[in-house]
């Protein structure tokens, strides 16, 4: 081919027409691979619809099979000087103070009493586990939870946890510094887990994905041996 020749097919190529050409072309590659795809999935419909309720059913019957976690808490109200001040800010040591006060709250010897007066059949470490304590930001009230697979156990618990950090505290200190007053005494525990229903919403989800993510493979798959036979 001469010169002019190729000179003429490339200013053909670069003209506005030629990208035109170009860009159809692209399109209707992925016009194609899309089309393919669409029907992967529809000669694989049954992976797909499959998958997703396999594995929902595998979420619930193993959400079933697990016991329910109930909650409750008690709020627990910390002093200073054997007294309650207003505003937190007033009373510098107090922030001081708290921190401390929450790990009396988780400590081995409250675990222990509250599992003596309570007559529980468990470790300190096991009650600790399950023992929550956080206080309060910008205030003077620690907010106490107990989880258990029992709601009115759940409630003794979170409440024996308040009176025995209360007598602990007392105990530790030569005079009346800090004070732990229970202002509000937990009710019976609601139930906290298993999440039946969201769990299985994300098993459903993830079993879609899943599924589509099979009939591709099997597709490609299918089509790779149809090319090697040809």
């Amino acid at each position: 081919m001469s010169d002019a020749k190729l000179n003429a097919n490339r200013a053909g190529q670069d003209s506005p027409a030629g990208i035109a050409r170009r860009e159809y072309a692209d399109s209707s590659k992925d016009e194609v691979s899309l089309a393919q795809i669409i029907q992967t999935l529809r000669e694989h419909l049954w992976i797909v619809l499959l998958m997703p309720l396999l594995v929902a059913g595998l979420t619930l019957g193993f959400n079933f099979m697990q016991r329910p976690t109930y909650e409750a808490s008690t709020k627990l109200l910390i002093g200073e000087n054997g007294g309650l001040s207003e505003d937190v800010a007033q009373t510098p040591n107090l922030q001081a103070l708290i921190p401390t006060v929450v790990e009396v709250i988780r400590s081995r010897p409250v675990a222990e009493s509250v599992i003596a007066q309570e007559g529980l059949e468990m470790t300190p470490d096991a009650l600790i586990n399950n023992l929550n304590v956080q206080p309060i930001p910008q205030t003077q009230i620690i907010w106490v939870a107990y989880r258990d697979a029992s709601p009115q156990r759940a409630q003794q618990v979170a409440n024996a946890v308040g009176a025995a950090s209360s007598k602990e505290i007392e105990e530790l200190q030569n005079k009346d510094v800090v004070t732990v007053v229970t202002i509000e005494r937990a009710v019976t525990g609601y139930r906290v887990g298993p999440h039946t229903l969201r769990n299985s919403l994300l098993g459903l989800l993830l079993g879609l994905m899943c599924g589509i993510g099979l009939a591709l493979l099997l597709g490609y798959l299918e089509d790779s041996r149809v090319g090697q036979r040809k």
